[in-house]
């Protein structure tokens, strides 16, 4: 069992999310070195009981869920022949996706001109733009595509993505992007399949937790976990 602080730094809770972090870690290395065993790392998720009021003194905890809301996922786990991995226990039910579900793709296109794009994709073939921007590190739109969208940006835009998510310029003109339920989870079912980390989690400029991985063939892949997909973030008291 583990928690969301292996890998959100909570302050004072040093100890505590060093353990766990070190739990992960030897999970993780079980799992490589158990290629045939299953070996899970769950985080049952904020729970209404004494132990998470006691850490929260001075808050309300009663809109947090019931113990009871956690089971399901533990149950899944235990019945199911998932993969290896780290899982959120609340996110999944017996009826819904685990953890490490894709909840969009979104196909990122880097453009010599930007204008001339959107009127091909915007326009000629009629998708409606569900987000522009323009902005000193650079342009770009968002455009729905069904289940799908498609991510146009200049070159600037492009390059001021992978400072953040790579550290430097990576990417060629087409980069895959997952919207995902959970970061971690995706990366590691991700790399047992030979896709290269590139870069470490990182909260971006707009808002979502992002994380760089190369596939074998070279293909950028960007993980995105939007903020309402994030545990909330706790106050110490």
């Amino acid at each position: 069992m583990t928690s969301d602080a292996a890998i959100e730094p909570y302050e004072g809770w040093g100890g505590y999310g060093s353990s766990k972090a070190a739990l992960e870690q030897l999970s993780s290395i079980l799992a490589a070195e158990n290629p045939d065993l299953r070996v899970y790392r769950v985080d049952p998720g904020d729970m209404r009981t004494q132990m998470h009021q006691e850490a929260f003194p001075d808050e309300d905890i009663s809109d947090r869920p019931l113990p009871e809301e956690s089971v399901p996922g533990l149950l899944e786990l235990l019945t199911d022949d998932l993969p290896s991995g780290r899982y959120r226990a609340q996110d999944f039910t017996r009826t819904e996706e685990p953890t490490g579900g894709i909840r969009e793709l979104r196909v990122a296109l880097t453009v010599e001109d930007l204008d001339e794009a959107a009127a091909l994709y915007r326009d000629a073939l009629g998708l409606s733009v569900a987000k522009e921007w323009s902005e000193p590190e650079g342009r770009g739109l968002i455009l729905d595509a069904g289940p799908a969208s498609i991510e146009l940006v200049d070159q600037a835009q492009a390059a001021h993505i992978d400072r953040i998510e790579a550290g430097e310029r990576v990417s060629g003109p087409v980069r895959l992007a997952f919207g995902v339920s959970s970061v971690e989870a995706s990366a590691s079912s991700l790399r047992d399949g030979g896709a290269k980390a590139i870069g470490e989690p990182v909260h971006t400029p707009w808002g979502d937790l992002n994380q760089r991985l190369q596939a074998p063939d070279g293909t950028q892949l960007t993980l995105f976990q939007s903020a309402a997909e994030r545990p909330a973030e706790k106050e110490v008291v």
